[in-house]
């Protein structure tokens, strides 16, 4: 067993061996980081963007990243990262998915969850037709963003998946602030 992961042996996971993320900013950097945390040995990472400066603050990049193609960025982070440096092409995928994308193209694929966030609320869209992507069109805005929710909205969806469940169709959402209240107690 790999020294790293002795402390999760007990706790009944069931890690794949391999997942696809499709896009790799705010949430699906994330989902990479803590896949590869949990052990999963083979991570296909499709995203034609580069890293900018403003990715920074609320992604797992350094600053020397900044320029490279996300996918390839974390590719240099984490070995089990085989990057694809283009936009997904409708192409069939198997296993897990996670889209991750900020636009609601349609995925070739079964057991796909999309993964977005629109300021503090989450949205977790189990096998997606894609006619609209968390209720909205195609096109992408800038929002008001920082590290906590894609950072929870990842973790929510890695520990779905290493429960060792498919993802159910629907769409799920939850204000992050409203989640960490009803954890920690207290007003907002």
């Amino acid at each position: 067993m790999d020294e790293r992961l002795v402390r999760q042996k007990d706790l009944d996971l069931r890690v794949p061996e391999h997942v696809t993320v499709l896009g790799a900013g705010g949430v699906g950097s994330w989902v990479v980081m803590l896949l590869r945390l949990a052990g999963v040995k083979g991570i296909t990472v499709w995203d034609y963007d580069l890293l900018e400066i403003h990715n920074l603050n609320r992604t797992p990049y350094a600053e020397e990243h900044v320029g490279l193609n996300k996918a390839l960025a974390l590719s240099i982070m984490f070995d089990e990262v085989e990057p694809v440096q283009e936009a997904y092409d409708f192409q069939p995928l198997t296993g897990i998915v996670f889209d991750c994308r900020d636009v609601g193209l349609p995925v070739n694929a079964e057991n796909v969850v999309k993964l977005g966030y629109d300021g503090t609320l989450l949205t977790f869209h189990g096998k997606p037709d894609h006619r609209s992507v968390l209720g909205e069109g195609s096109g992408y805005e800038t929002t008001p963003s920082y590290v906590v929710p894609p950072v929870v909205l990842a973790a929510l969806a890695v520990d779905y998946v290493l429960q060792g469940r498919d993802f159910v169709p629907g769409v799920r959402t939850v204000d992050v602030h409203e989640l960490s209240n009803r954890f920690l107690g207290g007003e907002a």
